[in-house]
């Protein structure tokens, strides 16, 4: 599969007992595309940008992408990916956590 856009949409909470942030995702491979496959980051450990890594390393394991490139930015600029990355933070830890 030819890769052309990559959107990966997170949303962030954070554990306030423990001082932990948790992500989970939506990624998109090909938005609006006849090959358009999508798939989710289950809920886990992590802040900041952690979770480009994350997509990356899954696109990875799926076989979407198959590279020794650790740098998600350098491999998409190289193989003329657009990526688009949010996040939204804020979101509540329990609710979250059971997956809602």
């Amino acid at each position: 599969m030819k890769i052309k856009t990559i959107d990966v949409l997170a949303r962030e909470c954070f554990d306030a007992s423990n001082g932990n942030s948790y992500f989970d995702a939506i990624v998109t491979v090909n938005l609006g595309l006849k090959n358009e496959l999508m798939f989710r980051l289950p809920f886990q450990y992590g802040y900041e940008g952690h979770y480009k890594d994350c997509a990356f390393e899954t696109l990875k394991n799926k076989g979407l992408i198959v590279t020794d490139e650790t740098m998600f930015g350098s491999y998409y600029k190289d193989n003329n990916i657009v990526a688009r990355h949010s996040k939204k933070a804020g979101y509540n830890y329990q609710a979250m956590r059971v997956g809602k």
